[in-house]
């Protein structure tokens, strides 16, 4: 993929660990109805990888490998300007605060970070 001005950054793996864990994303449904933002039937797993794939620019393939274990720092290797545009589209779409969120973390906390928390943060808030 031609990655524009940032083509010197190496390709972004998507990995995680193996597991054969099979993860599901539970809706808190007493959150959702009481800020109606996440409907009943809406999938914010599915939202956020998209969301991740567009401001990565990465393709479909790339998102498929994204899954709720999968780091944002070590994993995606976002960088802070794809973090702040992240933190636009889940206020948009969720209107939760992703830079508070991370403001609230250590460094070592920041860098745990999965995409399961993304999906937590926009469930339960």
């Amino acid at each position: 993929m031609d990655r524009g001005w940032l083509g010197n950054r190496p390709s972004r793996p998507a990995t995680a660990p193996p597991t054969d864990t099979v993860w599901t994303v539970e809706p808190n449904p007493a959150a959702a109805a009481a800020t109606g933002a996440v409907a009943a039937d809406s999938d914010p797993l599915r939202e956020i990888v998209a969301m991740l794939r567009e401001v990565t620019g990465e393709d479909e393939a790339w998102a498929s490998r994204v899954n709720p274990a999968t780091l944002l720092d070590q994993d995606l290797l976002l960088e802070s300007f794809e973090v702040a545009d992240l933190h636009e589209r889940m206020r948009a779409r969720f209107d939760v605060d992703l830079l508070g969120f991370l403001a609230n973390r250590d460094l070592d906390g920041i860098l745990e970070l999965r995409v399961a928390d993304l999906v937590g943060l926009a469930v339960d808030r």
